[in-house]
Protein backbone atom coordinates (compact mmCIF):
# COMPACT_ATOMS: atom_id res chain seq x y z
CA UNK A 1 0.00 0.00 0.00
CA UNK A 2 2.89 2.15 0.76
CA UNK A 3 4.34 1.32 -3.06
CA UNK A 4 1.06 2.48 -4.09
CA UNK A 5 0.50 5.74 -2.40
CA UNK A 6 4.73 6.12 -3.39
CA UNK A 7 3.62 6.02 -6.90
CA UNK A 8 0.73 7.93 -7.17
CA UNK A 9 2.31 10.95 -4.88
CA UNK A 10 6.42 10.32 -6.33
CA UNK A 11 5.67 9.73 -9.55
CA UNK A 12 2.42 10.54 -10.72
CA UNK A 13 2.09 13.70 -8.37
CA UNK A 14 -1.11 13.36 -7.12
CA UNK A 15 -2.06 15.81 -4.07
CA UNK A 16 -0.99 13.96 -1.00
CA UNK A 17 -3.98 14.39 1.27
CA UNK A 18 -6.27 12.98 -1.29
CA UNK A 19 -3.89 10.42 -2.09
CA UNK A 20 -3.30 9.32 1.68
CA UNK A 21 -7.71 9.26 1.76
CA UNK A 22 -8.24 7.07 -1.03
CA UNK A 23 -5.45 4.48 0.06
CA UNK A 24 -6.67 4.83 3.68
CA UNK A 25 -10.27 3.66 2.20
CA UNK A 26 -8.84 1.40 -0.24
CA UNK A 27 -6.59 -0.82 2.65
CA UNK A 28 -9.89 -0.70 4.74
CA UNK A 29 -12.07 -1.56 1.63
CA UNK A 30 -9.30 -4.91 0.73
CA UNK A 31 -8.69 -6.27 4.41
CA UNK A 32 -12.45 -6.36 5.14
CA UNK A 33 -13.20 -7.90 1.65
CA UNK A 34 -10.27 -10.92 2.09
CA UNK A 35 -11.24 -11.46 5.32
CA UNK A 36 -14.61 -12.35 4.46
CA UNK A 37 -14.10 -14.33 1.32
CA UNK A 38 -11.06 -16.38 3.37
CA UNK A 39 -13.55 -17.59 6.06
CA UNK A 40 -17.34 -16.79 4.54
CA UNK A 41 -19.42 -19.37 6.27
CA UNK A 42 -17.20 -20.02 9.52
CA UNK A 43 -18.33 -17.29 11.40
CA UNK A 44 -16.10 -16.13 13.49
CA UNK A 45 -12.52 -15.60 12.58
CA UNK A 46 -10.45 -17.86 14.01
CA UNK A 47 -8.69 -16.86 16.83
CA UNK A 48 -4.65 -16.39 16.39
CA UNK A 49 -1.48 -17.19 18.98
CA UNK A 50 -0.46 -14.01 20.78
CA UNK A 51 2.86 -13.33 21.11
CA UNK A 52 3.89 -14.21 24.59
CA UNK A 53 5.47 -11.15 26.95
CA UNK A 54 9.22 -11.59 27.66
CA UNK A 55 10.27 -10.40 30.80
CA UNK A 56 14.01 -8.99 30.78
CA UNK A 57 15.44 -10.56 33.96
CA UNK A 58 16.53 -8.53 37.37
CA UNK A 59 14.42 -5.41 35.23
CA UNK A 60 11.07 -6.42 35.28
CA UNK A 61 11.27 -7.18 39.28
CA UNK A 62 11.44 -3.71 40.17
CA UNK A 63 8.34 -3.02 41.86
CA UNK A 64 5.76 -0.97 39.91
CA UNK A 65 7.69 0.31 37.35
CA UNK A 66 9.08 -3.20 36.48
CA UNK A 67 6.08 -5.12 34.93
CA UNK A 68 5.28 -1.65 33.18
CA UNK A 69 8.77 -1.10 31.28
CA UNK A 70 10.19 -4.88 31.48
CA UNK A 71 7.56 -7.32 30.69
CA UNK A 72 6.32 -6.69 27.23
CA UNK A 73 6.39 -8.54 24.02
CA UNK A 74 9.22 -8.58 21.84
CA UNK A 75 7.78 -5.91 19.59
CA UNK A 76 7.68 -3.00 21.74
CA UNK A 77 11.23 -3.66 22.84
CA UNK A 78 11.93 -3.18 18.98
CA UNK A 79 9.50 0.00 18.95
CA UNK A 80 11.73 1.32 21.67
CA UNK A 81 15.20 0.77 20.59
CA UNK A 82 13.95 1.93 16.57
CA UNK A 83 13.60 5.69 18.58
CA UNK A 84 17.49 6.34 19.05
CA UNK A 85 17.87 4.05 15.86
CA UNK A 86 16.45 6.10 13.71
CA UNK A 87 17.65 9.18 15.27
CA UNK A 88 21.06 8.08 14.83
CA UNK A 89 20.24 7.82 10.88
CA UNK A 90 18.67 10.75 10.27
CA UNK A 91 20.93 13.41 12.54
CA UNK A 92 24.18 11.54 12.81
CA UNK A 93 24.91 9.95 8.87
CA UNK A 94 24.79 11.91 5.76
CA UNK A 95 21.82 9.37 4.28
CA UNK A 96 19.98 10.55 7.22
CA UNK A 97 20.65 14.25 5.94
CA UNK A 98 19.59 13.52 2.38
CA UNK A 99 16.42 12.11 3.67
CA UNK A 100 15.75 15.05 5.90
CA UNK A 101 16.46 17.25 2.87
CA UNK A 102 14.46 15.16 0.40
CA UNK A 103 11.38 16.10 2.81
CA UNK A 104 12.23 19.45 3.72
CA UNK A 105 14.07 21.13 0.88
CA UNK A 106 14.22 19.12 -2.52
CA UNK A 107 15.56 21.54 -4.35
CA UNK A 108 18.82 21.63 -2.44
CA UNK A 109 19.36 17.75 -3.57
CA UNK A 110 18.33 19.07 -7.29
CA UNK A 111 21.37 21.39 -6.76
CA UNK A 112 23.67 18.39 -5.60
CA UNK A 113 22.70 16.15 -8.01
CA UNK A 114 21.07 13.63 -5.87
CA UNK A 115 18.13 11.85 -7.25
CA UNK A 116 15.60 12.37 -5.16
CA UNK A 117 13.25 10.18 -6.82
CA UNK A 118 14.97 7.12 -5.08
CA UNK A 119 15.27 8.59 -1.65
CA UNK A 120 11.79 9.83 -1.25
CA UNK A 121 10.67 6.23 -2.72
CA UNK A 122 12.84 4.51 0.06
CA UNK A 123 11.43 6.73 2.98
CA UNK A 124 7.77 6.07 2.30
CA UNK A 125 8.02 2.34 1.90
CA UNK A 126 9.75 2.22 5.34
CA UNK A 127 7.13 3.94 7.13
CA UNK A 128 4.04 1.84 5.61
CA UNK A 129 6.36 -1.01 6.63
CA UNK A 130 6.38 0.23 10.26
CA UNK A 131 3.28 1.19 10.24
CA UNK A 132 2.11 -1.93 8.72
CA UNK A 133 3.87 -3.90 11.78
CA UNK A 134 2.07 -1.90 14.54
CA UNK A 135 -1.13 -2.63 12.67
CA UNK A 136 -0.03 -6.38 12.28
CA UNK A 137 0.47 -6.06 16.40
CA UNK A 138 -3.09 -4.75 16.63
CA UNK A 139 -4.02 -8.54 16.02
CA UNK A 140 -0.56 -10.70 16.79
CA UNK A 141 0.14 -8.76 20.18
CA UNK A 142 -3.19 -7.58 21.23
CA UNK A 143 -6.73 -9.27 19.81
CA UNK A 144 -5.46 -12.36 18.81
CA UNK A 145 -7.83 -12.56 16.03
CA UNK A 146 -8.18 -9.79 13.13
CA UNK A 147 -11.40 -7.83 13.10
CA UNK A 148 -12.68 -5.29 10.40
CA UNK A 149 -11.55 -1.62 11.51
CA UNK A 150 -9.30 -2.92 14.46
CA UNK A 151 -6.95 0.16 14.21
CA UNK A 152 -9.91 2.47 15.35
CA UNK A 153 -8.34 5.37 13.90
CA UNK A 154 -5.30 5.05 15.55
CA UNK A 155 -3.48 5.77 12.40
CA UNK A 156 -4.46 9.23 12.36
CA UNK A 157 -3.42 9.46 16.05
CA UNK A 158 -0.29 8.48 15.04
CA UNK A 159 -0.49 11.56 11.99
CA UNK A 160 -0.95 13.93 15.08
CA UNK A 161 1.78 12.44 17.13
CA UNK A 162 4.07 13.41 14.72
CA UNK A 163 3.02 16.75 14.42
CA UNK A 164 2.73 16.70 18.73
CA UNK A 165 6.51 15.32 18.57
CA UNK A 166 7.48 18.08 16.07
CA UNK A 167 8.50 15.07 13.54
CA UNK A 168 11.85 14.26 15.87
CA UNK A 169 12.03 10.44 17.06
CA UNK A 170 12.44 11.43 20.99
CA UNK A 171 9.61 14.17 21.05
CA UNK A 172 7.50 11.74 19.58
CA UNK A 173 8.25 9.25 21.56
CA UNK A 174 7.03 10.90 24.77
CA UNK A 175 4.28 12.36 22.62
CA UNK A 176 2.84 8.50 21.67
CA UNK A 177 3.17 7.59 25.38
CA UNK A 178 1.54 10.26 26.30
CA UNK A 179 -1.51 9.41 24.18
CA UNK A 180 -1.41 5.45 24.96
CA UNK A 181 -1.18 6.69 28.31
CA UNK A 182 -4.76 8.75 27.87
CA UNK A 183 -5.94 6.02 25.83
CA UNK A 184 -5.37 3.10 28.50
CA UNK A 185 -6.80 5.71 31.56
CA UNK A 186 -10.42 6.12 29.58
CA UNK A 187 -10.31 2.27 29.15
CA UNK A 188 -9.11 1.56 32.94
CA UNK A 189 -11.93 4.21 33.93
CA UNK A 190 -14.49 2.51 31.97
CA UNK A 191 -13.48 -0.64 32.95
CA UNK A 192 -13.41 0.32 37.10
CA UNK A 193 -16.77 2.21 36.15
CA UNK A 194 -16.35 5.70 37.39
CA UNK A 195 -19.09 8.12 37.06
CA UNK A 196 -18.65 11.32 35.90
CA UNK A 197 -21.34 13.46 36.65
CA UNK A 198 -22.57 17.32 35.75
CA UNK A 199 -21.31 19.47 38.27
Amino acid sequence: MALVFAVLVITLKVEQIVTGLAVNLLGAGLSTYWLRSAFAGHGQTPTIPLFADVPIPGLSDIPVLGPILFDQRVLTYIAFLLVPAVWLFLFRTRYGLIVRCAGDNPKALDVKGVRMAPVQYAAVVFGGLMAGLAGAFLSVGQAARFVPDMTNGRGWLAIITVIAGLWRPYPILVAALVFSFLDALQLQIQGVGIAITNI
